[in-house]
């Protein structure tokens, strides 16, 4: 019994944990979405798809986690798999630790298949990727030194396949962290990334970036935090155009102030823009976008429910006719209680165009111009536990815009609903 487990601490005990959940899934779209196309400018038009579309499909996730050593070593083991009629992805993924002494490696790998037959596309993609961290404390609860590195290969071949740039990836990251018990804690990292793209040999392009937060909290639970990011882009050999040379970063802040118990006020901003070292009028454009929000904020011991104003404006130079101002109204609805959470958040606005068209364009700057309009959007997320191991959860963004121009008028509407039993 001597060189059992039994005699350790309740804190330092290996654990082991199998779960399991297998049901159905459906989702409802009317709107189609390309993701990581690395293709296109800086804004793509939504694509609307005159019939809506279902999709049916199995659902079945393992998870497979543990720790060793005193819990001195971490390992997730997982897999998600989705066997639709119209979509079907694989996924295998897991998580390594190990912590010695002031020192905590991870590694992360991840691989995904995926068939997409989707608005009549015949779309297979394959995705593997790894990355690897490793965190360096001093010893005093307070600085850690963190650096990693990673890559990543992704494939697409079928119909639709033209979207998704066949790429090879490398990356690194360095960074410092300073998180004492009280007062401020701030991160700084900087990234690096090196893409090559096998069907586009102009694509090619280094990338440095940085990140970085910093927050402070206050006795009576005040805070205020801001985070910046940001990346340089350059290309490896001459390309026809500057859409792989630019700039572009964000900058963001918060502020939370009590009220009392029950009341909070919130506020939001934030700024982000993009520089090509080459823009034109056309299509590769600089631009910047500001954004501000002030949300009241009443808390039950169950529920919070935020309201205010938003506003977003968009500047270019050399694009007028994607200028914008934009007004808003927003409710934030939360509910969390033991198995349940729920986010129901609703916004109603107006979008004005810097040149608007209200017919046909007659003008030569009208040409190409947008429509401001009116909007109604609400974006829904549930989750459910059920007696019985059940678990629902329901994902749902509706939005509809009526323009000034009755024929830019537009709806979308997406639904998924997730059904599963918890073994």
């Amino acid at each position: 019994m001597a060189h059992g487990d039994e005699f350790l601490e309740p804190s330092t005990a290996d654990t082991l944990r199998f779960r399991v959940e297998a049901g159905m899934r459906s989702d409802w779209t009317t709107e189609q979405f390309y993701e990581e196309t690395f293709t296109d400018t800086t804004f793509l038009a939504r694509r609307l798809v005159a019939t809506p579309e279902t999709r049916i499909a199995g659902a079945l996730s393992t998870l497979l986690a543990g720790t060793r050593s005193g819990r001195r070593q971490s390992f997730q083991l997982g897999s998600d798999l989705i066997l639709g009629d119209r979509l079907s992805r694989g996924v295998l993924h897991g998580t390594f630790r190990h912590d010695a002494d002031s020192w905590r490696w991870t590694t992360i790998p991840r691989a995904e298949y995926e068939r997409d037959r989707t608005f009549e596309r015949d779309l297979e993609r394959v995705r593997i990727s790894a990355d690897t961290r490793l965190r360096r404390g001093f010893g005093d609860g307070v600085n850690r030194l963190e650096t990693g590195a990673g890559g990543e290969f992704m494939r697409a071949r079928g119909e639709g396949s033209q979207f998704l740039l066949d790429r090879d990836v490398v990356r690194s990251t360095l960074g410092f962290e300073h998180a004492p018990v009280t007062g401020a804690e701030w991160r700084i990292a900087w990234l690096f990334a090196a893409r090559v793209f096998a069907d586009s040999v102009t694509r090619d392009h280094l990338e440095h970036g940085w990140d970085g937060h910093v927050r402070r909290d206050f006795e009576g639970g005040h805070f205020v935090m801001a985070e910046t990011h940001g990346a340089r882009r350059t290309a490896r050999h001459p390309a026809p155009d500057t859409r792989d040379r630019f700039v572009e970063a964000d900058v963001a802040a918060e502020g939370t102030w009590r009220l009392g118990t029950s009341w909070a006020g919130a506020v939001r901003a934030g700024f982000e823009t993009l520089r090509y070292d080459e823009p034109d009028s056309a299509v590769f454009f600089d631009y910047g976008i500001a954004r501000a929000q002030i949300t009241p904020r009443f808390e039950h011991s169950s529920w919070t429910i935020a309201a205010g104003p938003r506003v977003e404006v968009l500047d270019t130079a050399l694009g007028p006719l994607e200028e914008y101002r934009e007004l808003s109204a927003i409710v934030e609805f939360e509910g969390l209680l033991p198995g349940t959470w729920w986010s129901v958040v609703p916004e109603y606005g107006w979008r004005e165009y810097r040149i608007s068209v209200t017919g046909v364009p007659v003008r030569p700057e009208e040409i190409g111009a947008h429509s401001s309009y009116r909007f109604v959007e609400l974006n829904v997320y549930a989750d459910q536990r059920i007696p019985g191991g059940i678990r629902a959860r329901l994902l749902g963004s509706g939005r509809y815009e009526a323009h000034t121009q009755a024929a830019d008028d537009s709806r979308s509407l997406y639904i998924s609903f997730d059904v599963r039993k918890i073994f």
